[in-house]
């Protein structure tokens, strides 16, 4: 099999995609055959537009808010009442929940899927209340992430979601020193370009 190609086309080795070296696992990765290199080192995954962001913001809950590998699951299956249905992105309480698929272990859910913020809001609905998930994320990859916690029976707008070593009540209440640098700020810069010109300001005074 041909080596991995990086996003940019250059070859990269097996053991550098499995490397914790950030600067090279950052990077989309493909195979020969077109296929994406799962950033969780868990075989390949077709190459379509909702599997790159969804392996984008895998690699954000690892980078910019410290889970582990492997306390997070794509695809996870929840079941609420008899139907089963499948999440983009779990991340579970410890690795045992994660290896069990243990939705009574559910520490936050993302919909990176659903094309629109109300369809996410939906779908995360339906998956929160059918698990212990005390809130999650919608991010298409093209607008702002939104964020919810779930209080009272619903999902209600939340600041953000939890770092690795956070409770759901202290986001927002960071010291300085606890901050960490933002993931991938290229593709923020992207998001925040995309939105100024899409309320009609033009590309020089966005710039």
């Amino acid at each position: 099999m041909p080596p991995p190609l990086a996003q940019d086309g250059e070859a990269v080795s097996a053991a550098d995609v499995l490397s914790p070296d950030r600067r090279v696992t950052d990077r989309l990765m493909f195979t020969g055959d077109g296929r994406i290199v799962d950033f969780l080192g868990r075989g390949t995954r077709a190459d379509t537009p909702e599997e790159r962001v969804r392996q984008t913001y895998a690699r954000t809950l690892y980078y910019q808010y410290g889970y582990d590998k492997d306390v997070m699951v794509l695809g996870a299956p929840i079941y609420v009442g008899s139907e089963q249905k499948f999440a983009d992105i779990v991340v579970y309480q410890d690795a045992a929940a994660a290896q069990r698929r243990d939705q009574g272990r559910i520490k936050l859910i993302v919909e990176t899927k659903a094309p629109d913020e109300k369809t996410g809001h939906g779908q995360l609905v339906s998956y929160v209340s059918g698990s212990s998930a005390e809130g999650g994320a919608w991010f298409n990859g093209k607008q702002p992430p939104r964020y919810w916690r779930w209080v009272d029976g619903k999902l209600q707008d939340w600041p953000g979601i939890p770092h690795e070593s956070e409770t759901w009540d202290s986001i927002g209440k960071q010291t300085k020193g606890r901050l960490r640098t933002p993931h991938n700020l290229v593709e923020t810069f992207k998001r925040c370009h995309n939105a100024l010109y899409k309320v009609g300001i033009d590309s020089e005074d966005i710039a």
